[in-house]
């Protein structure tokens, strides 16, 4: 009785981790935007997209199974992520919106790949290590209980998840690009060029404290 046991505990573990990453997938990002922007291109950006963003994601994972999730939560090192990553948001957002012309007419691609564009813009995502080094690593921690096995298996659903909605995300854009006109597909780029620069303009306050300073002095 008791493998059945284990077995059913292990599946309604699997579950959870769905449920709890399809939630965090749903979360509008960096990887939406960009998922949506090269969708344009090819209805299967999404799977290059996704296999970049695992490129960066499962050697954390690891990372994390091996004890190293404090090393995600020193303060100096989610500062510098928070700058390099917000300067490099900004800076490809600003490229998309400078190109929406071109780009929504078909003249000009941006200028990464989408496995480059998941891997850049998951790293360049400090919420993303924290992530995995607090809900994340709780996670993992569980899957322990597992073994390796059990790792590789919440490893698998998860990035399934994300894999899923990525895809799901660029096939949606690629087919709307048929009913879309140039200057429509312009403002797509522009709108997720603005996504981007957000996202970049508040990892930069919030890696240099002024964030924290703002909230203080308005609390």
């Amino acid at each position: 009785m008791e493998p059945y046991i284990e077995s059913a505990k292990l599946t309604l573990f699997l579950f959870g981790v769905f449920f709890i990453s399809f939630s965090g997938a749903l979360m509008p990002g960096p990887v939406t935007a960009v998922a949506i922007v090269k969708g344009q291109k090819s209805s299967k950006a999404g799977i290059l997209v996704a296999l970049g963003h695992g490129a960066v994601e499962i050697p954390l994972i690891i990372a994390i199974a091996l004890g190293l999730s404090k090393f995600f939560q020193i303060p100096a090192w989610k500062i510098a992520i928070g700058l390099i990553g917000g300067a490099v948001l900004i800076w490809m957002g600003f490229g998309m919106i400078r190109d929406r012309t071109a780009l929504g007419e078909g003249r000009k691609d941006v200028p990464y790949g989408s496995f480059q564009a998941g891997a850049i813009t998951t790293t360049s995502n400090p919420y993303f290590f924290l992530w995995w080094a607090t809900v994340g690593a709780v996670l993992i921690t569980k899957s322990l209980a597992w073994g390796i096995m059990g790792v590789i298996l919440l490893t698998i659903v998860h990035w399934s998840v994300d894999l899923g909605w990525v895809w799901l995300l660029s096939y949606m854009s690629h087919r709307g690009k048929s009913i879309m006109s140039p200057k429509v597909q312009a403002a797509v780029f522009a709108v997720c060029g603005m996504v981007l620069v957000a996202f970049g303009l508040f990892f930069l306050l919030d890696g240099s404290g002024l964030l924290r300073f703002l909230r203080e002095k308005l609390a």
